[in-house]
C-alpha cells in the first residue's frame, strides 16, 4: 500500500457506497446498481472482484495522469474524487507495473459506468462476455 492508503486505513466507507467485496452480496453502492445489469455479466464481474481480497482502505478509484496535478513548487493534488470509497487498494494500483492484474478494476469500470456512460461500459464489458 502507498503512504496515502496507510494514512487513510481507518476512515469509514462513504455513505451510500459499497466496496467490491460488499458487492459480492449486495447490489447497490455509489454509482453501481448491479440490478440494472444482465445477470450473467454481474456473475462475471463478481468473480473478478472475488480475487481482490478483504483488505480495504480509502481508494481514489480513478488514479490516472489527468487526475494528478503538480504545482510549480512540487505540491501534488489529486482531483476527481467521485469514485472514492473504502475498497481494496488494488483499485488504485492495478495499472502499475508491479500490481496485480487490472481485471477487477475493469470490472469496476463496467459497473460504475453502466448507467452514466452506457456505451463505454458496454464496450469494456465485452472483455467479460467474449
Amino acid at each position: 500500500m502507498t503512504r496515502f492508503h496507510v494514512s487513510s486505513f481507518n476512515l469509514p466507507q462513504r455513505d451510500g457506497f459499497a466496496s467490491a467485496h460488499d458487492l459480492l452480496t449486495c447490489t447497490k453502492g455509489g454509482d453501481v446498481d448491479l440490478d440494472a445489469m444482465p445477470e450473467d455479466l454481474v456473475t462475471r464481474l463478481r468473480a473478478a472482484w472475488a480475487s481482490v481480497g478483504r483488505d480495504s482502505t480509502i481508494v481514489h478509484g480513478d488514479l490516472n495522469a489527468a487526475n494528478i496535478l503538480t504545482a510549480a513548487d512540487g505540491t501534488v493534488t489529486l482531483v476527481d474524487w467521485d469514485e472514492a470509497r473504502r475498497d481494496a487498494p488494488v483499485f488504485d494500483t492495478a495499472t502499475w507495473s508491479d500490481a496485480p492484474s487490472p481485471v477487477a478494476t475493469l470490472a469496476w469500470e463496467v459497473a460504475c459506468s453502466w448507467q452514466i456512460e452506457s456505451s463505454h461500459a458496454r464496450r469494456v464489458a465485452q472483455l467479460f462476455t467474449d
